[in-house]
């Protein structure tokens, strides 16, 4: 009886109950921390070409095309990350981000069919605030952020450092202007005077010239002729 009886409690004792764990509900590969460090860079190229475009005097109807095939690209580029497809937060904040992508389309729409697309657009910065705040809530830095157009900072050295991912400036050197030595006066030389020539000529011709013959005893035959004519 007693047999019996411990082996009727033992069968009477509830069996516990395994549980299996939910797979499904955990991403398979990556990690929230990598998809949040590769999602972060691909916004910030994109925020970086869509700020210069809008910074730039680009005509409306190609402003908007392009802003909407670079938002079209970089949630494509954000659902392809490893570990997007099975991670039910991110597929909820690029749902509300397809709509900045509808909003920029149908503002483009406006614009080439000549309607004013500031309706749209507005419709497109309602949607980009709803995304922008889905994806900070995530853990995103640079999703969500207002586009930046490229800028250049300055460095300890003074001198223009580039954006990172940015062409750096070539700096260019200022010229020193080259000093101008003021030529000095060539020295005059004196000219000698130069002698009329009447007088050369006079000079020349003096002394040159042939001189009479002098008289052969003439000054002896005048003296004797005037010393023998005397008064009486």
């Amino acid at each position: 009886m007693a047999l019996s009886a411990c082996g009727g409690d033992h069968n009477s004792l509830p069996a516990t109950p395994v549980t299996t764990p939910d797979v499904a509900a955990t991403p398979a590969t990556g990690s929230t921390e990598s998809l949040i460090s590769k999602g972060d860079s691909v916004c910030a190229e994109t925020n970086t070409a869509v700020g210069a475009i809008q910074a730039s005097e680009t005509d409306p109807t190609t402003e908007l095309s392009q802003v909407a095939d670079l938002y079209d690209g970089m949630f494509t580029q954000l659902g392809d990350i490893e570990g997007a497809a099975d991670d039910p937060d991110l597929q909820d904040v690029l749902s509300s981000g397809n709509a900045v992508v509808q909003g920029y389309r149908d503002a483009l729409l406006a614009a080439q069919r000549g309607d004013d697309p500031s309706e749209a657009e507005a419709k497109a910065n309602s949607a980009f605030a709803t995304f922008a705040s889905a994806a900070q809530s995530y853990g995103f830095t640079e999703c969500g952020q207002d586009p930046q157009a490229p800028s250049t900072t300055v460095d300890g050295s003074g001198s223009a450092a580039a954006v990172p991912g940015e062409t750096a400036p070539v700096p260019v050197a200022p010229t020193e202007p080259v000093p101008v030595t003021p030529a000095e006066p060539a020295p005059v030389v004196p000219t000698a005077p130069v002698t009329p020539g009447g007088g050369t000529g006079t000079a020349t011709g003096g002394g040159t010239g042939t001189a009479p013959a002098p008289s052969t005893g003439g000054g002896t035959s005048s003296g004797g002729t005037s010393g023998g004519v005397g008064p009486g």
